[in-house]
């Protein structure tokens, strides 16, 4: 009962008072950073995707080889300390794979019935240039000659080198970008603890009035938690609006981004990425949203509900 009446009190005053604008457009700039700052993001990721295909060493496994042995050697390059993934594709995966990145030779192979011409792979990505060749030596052990075929490795290239040098800083890139993102949430907290403060401070008779009668301390803070809650949750979905505009201006704006190869794939590669995560970015938001209302209502209010001192003075 206590919760349903704070609020529909604060769901009322939201309604009643006429000067939450300001509060809507400081929320809504601070919430538009976040979403720029979680775009930012995506896109390191696809860059960081689109990097890992090229850093990807792909092993051909031999096809009399034994599963047995494939498992073993598996495993001895699961447990190597500069080996930072590796993966096991199979024909049929591998089929898939290319049904995708080329439909065409897909549509002939199965037009003219032929066999599935994709071998078993597995597919490794070293933590750094430098193992590659100590990885090379593992391979080219004559212990593994019969499960895959070294011949396809050879010496690093300037291209490889560079390429790996921007996959270190894409991944250097995405921490310090996180870490950005933790900061405007906390930008975002000390934003609703400051209209919380001056919100109670243009509602101080009502709080103590409150306090005079003995009011419990959820009773004083819910309504407010539920103002800001209100006030994020519209800055939210108005920031998500602007977003997609922005996404649809930015092309026109920027034509460089619409052309070219590099950008094309990097766009696709953000867009799906954008499509896949857009929607729980997006509840994680909501689900914070009363966390942090609830949060900047506590720590603005705390000074006025604490004291242990009431004046009915004006200041």
């Amino acid at each position: 009962m206590l919760l349903q009446r704070g609020i529909r009190r604060g769901l009322l005053t939201v309604l009643r008072e006429r000067g939450w604008w300001t509060a809507l457009g400081a929320l809504l700039g601070t919430v538009f950073l976040v979403q720029i700052l979680l775009l930012v993001f995506l896109g390191v990721v696809g860059i960081q995707r689109m990097l890992h295909s090229q850093t990807d060493l792909r092993l051909e496994v031999l096809e009399h080889a034994r599963n047995a042995d494939v498992q073993e050697f598996f495993s001895a390059i699961r447990d190597l300390p500069y080996v930072e993934e590796i993966v096991y594709i199979t024909k049929e995966q591998a089929y898939e794979l290319e049904r995708q990145r080329d439909p065409e030779l897909i549509a002939f192979l199965e037009e003219f019935e032929l066999k599935n011409p994709f071998p078993d792979t597995i597919g490794v990505t070293l933590r750094s240039l430098e193992d590659y060749d100590p990885f090379a030596a593992f391979v080219r052990r004559k212990a593994w000659s019969s499960i895959v075929d070294p011949a396809f490795l050879s010496e690093v290239t300037d291209q490889e080198e560079q390429v790996y040098e921007l996959s270190r800083l894409t991944r250097a890139g995405r921490s310090i970008v996180f870490l950005f993102l933790l900061l405007m949430t906390v930008v975002v907290l000390f934003v609703l603890m400051e209209l919380t403060r001056r919100r109670a401070g243009e509602r101080r008779e009502e709080v103590l009035i409150e306090r005079l009668v003995g009011a419990p301390l959820p009773s004083i803070l819910i309504p407010f938690a539920v103002e800001s809650a209100v006030l994020l949750l519209c800055a939210i979905l108005l920031s998500v609006v602007f977003l997609l505009l922005f996404l649809w201006i930015v092309p026109m704006v920027v034509p460089a981004l619409g052309v070219g190869g590099i950008a094309v794939g990097l766009r696709q590669e953000a867009a799906s990425l954008l499509r896949q995560n857009l929607p729980l970015f997006l509840l994680l938001e909501l689900l914070l949203t009363p966390v942090l209302a609830f949060g900047g209502a506590w720590f603005g209010m705390w000074p006025s509900v604490r004291s242990t001192r009431l004046s009915v003075s004006s200041p």
